[in-house]
């Protein structure tokens, strides 16, 4: 390298001097993966550098069981069964009365059916 007179430097000798102060820098900034060689430094100045694409971490699938095929049955064809009626077939329960509001009592005995004709409502 030839120096240029008063001790101008060489367009070379600047690069160098500025790719050294430019790692100097990032080095400083703990910036390590920032640090590049003097002909990555260069395309970078200049503007030829190419950019690295960084992937995406994947996203993990959400786990799906597997699915079951089960048909469901036509209405139609299945017959509809009724509900029996049921009704009280004992002997302990004479009546039933209304005390409060449709709030329906069983009745056992005649005094307990007094008892409750005479409240109050």
């Amino acid at each position: 390298m030839k120096r240029i007179r008063g001790g101008k430097q060489t367009p070379k000798e600047k690069l160098e001097q500025e790719h050294k102060q430019y790692n100097k820098e990032m080095r400083q900034l703990h910036c390590h993966h920032l640090q590049k060689s003097f002909d990555e430094y260069v395309k970078y100045k200049y503007g030829y550098s190419v950019v690295k694409q960084r992937k995406l971490p994947t996203e993990e699938r959400l786990y799906r069981r597997p699915e079951q095929n089960i048909p469901s049955l036509n209405s139609s064809l299945v017959p509809v069964c009724k509900t029996n009626n049921t009704q009280y077939t004992g002997s302990l329960v004479t009546g039933v009365a209304t005390m409060h509001k449709s709030n329906a009592v069983p009745v056992i005995n005649p005094d307990q059916a007094r008892d409750l004709a005479t409240m109050r409502r």
